[in-house]
């Protein structure tokens, strides 16, 4: 498919395991593309199939991971 990049944003809340503390989870906003079918977080540029998550779960996992540092 050539063409424009379609970009869709969702608000998530990245939920913690028990034992990582008190923190209430915080909305998180993260972006799909269409074109690619792959996920990133809201705050990142985004190069058609070059980067970005494959899977929703691999970027929530890196996301939980930036929160505890």
């Amino acid at each position: 498919m050539t063409g424009p990049e379609r970009l869709y944003t969702v608000e998530v809340s990245v939920v913690h395991c028990p034992g990582d503390g008190d923190d209430k989870p915080r909305p998180t906003t993260i972006r799909y593309c269409d074109t690619c079918h792959r996920w990133g977080a809201n705050h990142t540029t985004h190069v058609c199939r070059q980067n970005w998550c494959r899977s929703l779960s691999d970027l929530l996992i890196d996301l939980a991971r930036e929160g505890r540092s």
